[in-house]
């Protein structure tokens, strides 16, 4: 089997985590199209409490609640982050924590080492907490 084209898709739905694969063809010259989907949803843990987020290279601080992301409230206050999935699935947000707590509301831990790697669509301030960013 030839393959002409491959697509790769991740989305985000309610309900469990489902794949699919779907294959068209063979098209005239032999090759098939296949498209391969994936869809989940983490289950969310409660928030925490809140705190001032500061991104130090930026030098802004913002107060967020414990239901906000810190890439939420990063990119809300105009601060440009690169991110992916938005989920915890992909860690392209993955930036150091120099100090403070953070929730990760898909496993519900409680970090607050200083200086270490968190995933900031899912990690919401437990307490003041400053980013390397």
């Amino acid at each position: 089997m030839k393959i002409r084209r491959y697509w790769d898709v991740s989305a985000s739905k309610d309900g469990d985590w489902t794949v699919g694969v779907k294959m068209t063809g063979p098209d005239e010259n032999g090759f098939v199209t296949v498209l391969h989907v994936e869809r989940f949803r983490p289950t969310l843990i409660e928030p925490g409490d809140g705190g001032e987020i500061t991104f130090l290279d930026s030098g802004i601080s913002v107060a967020a609640d414990g239901a906000t992301p810190i890439l939420d409230a990063g990119e809300d206050a105009g601060i440009l982050m690169r991110s992916g999935c938005r989920m915890g699935i992909c860690h392209t947000c993955t930036r150091d924590k120099t100090s403070g707590p953070v929730r990760n509301v898909v496993t519900g831990a409680v970090s607050d080492r200083d200086c270490e790697a968190v995933q900031l669509c899912v990690s919401r301030p437990a307490g003041d907490v400053v980013i390397d960013l």
